[in-house]
């Protein structure tokens, strides 16, 4: 697995050599290794995905009761005013674009249901919020 200071993780090739008795064998194996939030993403296990970023980076996740990935949502994440968070699938571009939106929809988490529904009204009107 990675480090957690590697931010920016990369597909690597790595070369296996054999050796015995100090005696190394001309015989190379190469291997493509992954970055384990592109592993996890691969083999659609979103759930492990974001719950890797979760482990990896240092944002808090407080404000949520629950978060879940479904595959149909339009928006990368939407917090209700339950504060149950859902992540849509373009929450996993990148690692890095999973844990912003963790970031920003913790933000939600934490208002209030009434502040909420008032900013959805006056978007819905036309306003700015």
């Amino acid at each position: 697995m990675e480090s957690k200071s590697d931010k920016s993780p990369t597909l690597k090739i790595v070369n296996i050599y054999a050796k015995i008795n100090d005696f190394r064998i001309d015989s190379i194996k190469r291997i493509l290794v992954l970055p384990v939030f592109e592993y996890f993403d691969s083999n659609s296990n979103r759930t492990a995905a974001f719950r890797y970023v979760i482990w990896k980076y240092p944002v808090s996740i407080a404000n949520l009761n629950g978060i879940s990935y479904v595959a149909t949502q339009s928006e990368p994440g939407y917090t209700n005013g339950g504060k149950s968070c859902t992540l849509g699938p373009d929450a996993f571009a990148s690692e890095n674009v999973c844990i912003s939106v963790l970031g920003h929809e913790n933000i939600h988490g934490g208002q209030s249901s009434p502040w909420m529904i008032q900013q959805n009204i006056i978007w819905l009107a036309g306003g700015k919020y």
